[in-house]
Order: structure tokens, then sequence, then C-alpha cells
């Protein structure tokens, strides 16, 4: 009996990890950011990059932020705080730690709504004809940002949010798309943010 209700455990553990699927992360500042960013007359910057975010396992929402029992692995902290150390080393001449100028951007909040744009007909048809029905990715971050010049702080809160429609992709690839083009808004932001304030 002892061995059997092990058993048990260990199957639903396994089909538990198993459930887990990877979001595949994409790094890449698109090119419309990239010619945006003007190299900051400032020499160097001291920056920094934290994060309210633990862990890997993205709880996936449904429309509206109603919870739903997937979960995907996805470490938006990697991704995002590579694509901040390309961003700043494009825009500043020097990263310097002695520098009177400081950049910190903390990651507060991320999360991902999925779900079906067709209808419930329209889904049930979709099911009988064994066709795939659309669903919307929508990623959205919010982040504070700091920038200290001789030791005047302005404090900006950012947000970004970017939706991709899925059309015949996997789920996991939708997703991806949605966290980069995200994480991208988020960058423009952060530009807009420093040259308001002459950077």
């Amino acid at each position: 009996m002892k061995s059997l209700s092990l058993l048990t455990l260990l199957a639903v553990i396994l089909l538990c990890v198993g459930c887990a699927q990877n979001i595949p992360m994409k790094n890449s500042i698109n090119e419309y950011v990239l010619i945006n960013i003007k190299t900051s007359s400032q020499k160097g910057i001291n920056y920094s990059f934290s994060t309210n975010l633990t862990g890997t396992k993205l709880p996936l929402y449904g429309r509206n932020k109603t919870r739903k029992s997937d979960n995907y692995i996805c470490d938006e902290n990697a991704a995002f705080s590579s694509m901040l150390k390309e961003y700043v080393e494009n825009k500043f001449l020097e990263i310097s730690e002695t520098s009177p100028i400081s950049l910190n951007i903390k990651l507060v909040d991320f999360y991902v709504e999925y779900y079906p744009t067709d209808n419930a007909g329209t889904q049930a048809l979709n099911i009988l004809a064994n066709l795939e029905s659309n669903h919307l990715s929508s990623a959205k971050l919010s982040l504070v940002a700091t920038l200290a010049i001789d030791g005047q702080e302005t404090h900006k809160r950012i947000t970004a949010s970017a939706d991709v429609i899925s059309s015949g992709e996997q789920d996991e690839v939708v997703i991806g798309d949605s966290i980069n083009q995200a994480n991208n808004k988020a960058l423009m932001l952060i530009n807009a943010f420093l040259a308001e304030n002459g950077m």
C-alpha cells in the first residue's frame, strides 16, 4: 500500500513537471529601437537592474487576468536585463561605477494574458472541423526608472504591453513574440524618459 501511494505521488509530480512548457525567449532589440538610440553626450553612466519577480514559472492568465491553470517556463528577468544591457551599452560611451549619473531600472510586475479570440460557437465549430482557434497573447510589464544626476533623482513609472494573435503558430512562439515586443516597447519608453532628462 505504501509503495502504491509513493508511485501515485511520483506520477503526479511527473505530470506536473511534464506540463510546464518552455517559452522561446528572444533577447533581440528590434531595429526600430536601435535606430532611435542616440548616443548620449554624457561620457559615462552607472546603471543597475533589479526586479520584484522571483522564479521562472510564468502563470498564464485568461482575458482580464482571470487565472488559468497552465504554467510556462519563462525567465523574463534574464531576457529583459540582457536587452537593457545591450541598450545601455549602445546609448552611453562608457559604463562606470564612479559616474555621477546613475540609472536604475526595477522590473515591478510582469504577466501574460492568453485567450481565444473566437467566440464559443466558432471554437466549437473549429474543434469539429479539426481547425485551430486563434488566440491572443498579451504581455504586460511594469517598471520604475530612477535617474540620478549629481544626487538629484527623477522617477518614472513605465508600463508597456504588446498583443500578438496566433495564426497557426505554436502557443509558446506566440507568447514569446508578445513578450519580446513588450520588452522592446519598454526600452523605447526608457529611451524617451532619458531624452526628456537631457540624456
